[in-house]
């Protein structure tokens, strides 16, 4: 029976009380302290309407402040007032105080570059780096909301169907309840983080119902009478708002009355489709039927792959598959040639014995050798800062010796596997300055193993390299990062923001407003890249946020995987205890990746960020 100290107290690691109750309003300091903050507050605010907010982020009101605003009130001067009010009044106000004012105009990303005492950026530069995990669900949810979800429904209610908007209000909450300031930026507790995944999955949840209907609902008017029972319908939907043609995978139960030993797939104008297909192995399938009791099928479920051409845009592409000469099977695994080479019309991929990759866009001719090497490095910062120790033990998987193996070589995709292992320390130990995290050295002396396999794959067609990658992780206080070493010597790098493409100075001149930071980590929302003098790299995330483009010789762009360390800041509790209430941030065990490399013209490429189509089967 386990003892009571190994209990913890509830609250333990909540924030402590501090009791006000005979707090002074002090008149003697009340005017000065107020016309210092207005002197203050005139410099930021041009049209001359200050917005005096109070509080943070979580302070409730106190019944002292219409006091003090009464007193306030008798300090103020002539063409002054000062009264309570609301954003909407505070923007209306804004409005009307800047007609036909020629205001300055300030450019560039409004981003905070102030250093504190030791050289580093203490607050939000990083924050797009923590809890990964997090980010990364966040990420899928907000891409199947507004760019899968959504699109289906209009689709459904241009044919007829009630828009479900209690539904996609219920998603929308959810995710919305994911995006206060700490949250979305991983900075607080474990539990923030377990809760904002409920959430998200939740809003998964409401989206995969509101496809699912919406597509049936279109599903149902298309008109597949001449296939009669021969065949299996599939249809492919294409959320985006232009053609798209390229892979898509479907896992499809064929059931066994049609006597299929073999496969035929085409589209609904007799056009054969390239495609792969072979056993998964499971059987009998439950079907949902809303009016009456589930539905067991008695079939084999396979997984297809196809190339499906010029999916028309916010529409459908119907396919048929009917009995043919082409069996189910697994994917011939072997190659012929001992080079690991996966090539398309468009792109030739070499994977290197390292795990590396060399990537050739064959209409450009330009080749970007030893793409996707790993960096392990030390990390003594939290959820705003990254913090590299004084004395740092950095790992490359530059020499490594990776684990080659063939997945599939077909005629819709090839795709090989390449495993390896670095051995780093099992900790990088904290400072024990507390004013100084930086002083610390990590050591080799106590190594664990990190697990890194990759699977690169290149469908039929497809003129960017997919890249999966799952990672074991059994180390603390580390940071990941992936380096693409592209050989472009640009002076800018640039990124998706919201609303825009940016760039971004990576020499450090005085034309950079950076210049004066030890790293320059930079936010992406879904791609990042290089581009000069016709040669261009683009890494398509799957989620990450955070690359850097490094004042180096080989122009090397360098992507944050994640990062590692201790939960010990103010919104989680500045301590240093042997007990902590959660070791999420340290990211243990498995952690899965995607994105894509590209290595066309710059700009060209950005049509492979949109979504894939979805395949659907009639139920």
């Amino acid at each position: 029976m386990p003892s009571p100290s190994s209990f913890d107290a509830v609250n333990r690691y909540d924030h402590g009380y501090v009791f006000h109750k005979d707090r002074p309003i002090q008149d003697a300091e009340m005017e000065k302290c107020f016309r210092d903050l207005l002197e203050r507050e005139r410099e930021q605010f041009a049209a001359g309407e200050i917005a005096l907010m109070h509080g943070m982020d979580t302070s409730t009101p106190d019944i002292r402040e219409d006091a003090i605003l009464r007193r306030l009130r008798t300090m103020i001067k002539p063409g002054e007032t000062l009264f309570y009010s609301s954003l909407p009044r505070y923007a209306a106000a804004i409005l009307e105080k800047c007609r036909g004012q020629d205001l300055p105009r300030v450019t560039g990303e409004a981003r905070h570059t102030k250093l504190n005492d030791l050289g580093f950026s203490y607050i939000a530069n990083d924050i797009i780096s923590a809890r990964v995990r997090q980010k990364l669900l966040a990420t899928r949810v907000e891409n199947t909301l507004i760019r899968q979800t959504e699109p289906f429904a209009a689709m459904a209610l241009l044919n007829g169907s009630p828009w479900p908007e209690r539904y996609l209000t219920l998603g929308w909450k959810q995710l919305l309840k994911c995006h206060p300031h700490d949250t979305v930026g991983g900075c607080g507790i474990d539990r923030m983080e377990e809760d904002a995944g409920y959430r998200l999955r939740d809003c998964l949840s409401v989206c995969s119902v509101v496809s699912s209907e919406s597509l049936m609902a279109v599903q149902a008017q298309i008109d597949t009478a001449r296939l009669g029972h021969r065949g299996i319908v599939l249809t492919v939907f294409n959320p985006t708002p232009r053609p798209r043609s390229e892979m898509v995978e479907a896992f499809v139960d064929v059931p066994r009355e049609l006597e299929m030993q073999g496969f035929s797939l085409s589209a609904h104008d007799g056009t054969p489709a390239p495609f792969s297909i072979e056993p998964t192995g499971y059987f009998g399938k439950v079907f949902r039927d809303h009016a009456d009791l589930a539905l067991q099928s008695y079939a084999d479920e396979t997984k297809l792959r196809f190339l499906a051409d010029a999916v028309p845009p916010l529409g459908y592409k119907v396919y048929f598959l009917t009995a043919g000469n082409q069996a189910a099977s697994t994917p011939p695994a072997g190659h012929t040639s001992q080079a690991w080479i996966l090539e398309n019309n468009h792109l030739r991929a070499e994977v290197q014995p390292n795990g590396s990759v060399n990537l050739t866009d064959k209409a450009t001719g330009h080749t970007l050798e030893g793409l996707n090497v790993f960096e392990d490095s030390g990390e003594v910062g939290h959820a705003w800062s990254h913090v590299q120790p004084a004395d740092d033990l950095v790992i490359t998987s530059k020499n490594a010796a990776a684990d080659l193996s063939w997945i599939e070589c077909s005629p819709v995709r090839g795709a090989i596997r390449a495993g390896l292992t670095l051995q780093i320390p099992a900790n990088t130990p904290l400072a024990a300055d507390r004013f100084d995290w930086r002083a610390t050295t990590r050591k080799d002396d106590d190594l664990r193993p990190l697990k890194i396999d990759m699977e690169y794959s290149l469908p039929a067609g497809s003129r960017s390299l997919q890249v999966a990658v799952r990672i074991n992780n059994q180390s603390r206080n580390h940071r990941l990062r992936a380096l693409f070493p592209t050989g472009i010597r640009a002076e800018f790098s640039y990124a998706e923001a919201p609303f825009d493409v940016v760039t971004r100075h990576i020499r450090r001149t005085p034309e950079n407003p950076y210049a004066h930071l030890t790293e320059l980590p930079f936010p992406m929302n879904r791609f990042a890249g290089v581009a000069h003098d016709g040669r261009n790299f683009t890494f398509f995330s799957g989620g990450l946020k955070e690359y850097e483009a490094l004042e180096d010789d080989a122009g090397t762009l360098a992507v944050t995987l994640f990062r590692a360390y201790e939960n010990r800041f103010c919104t989680a509790g500045d301590y240093d205890l042997e007990s902590r209430p959660g070791d999420m941030t340290q990211i243990q065990g498995d952690t899965e990746l995607t994105y894509r490399l590209y290595a066309g013209p710059a700009g060209d490429g950005y049509s492979e960020l949109l979504p894939r189509p979805t395949a659907c089967m009639p139920r």
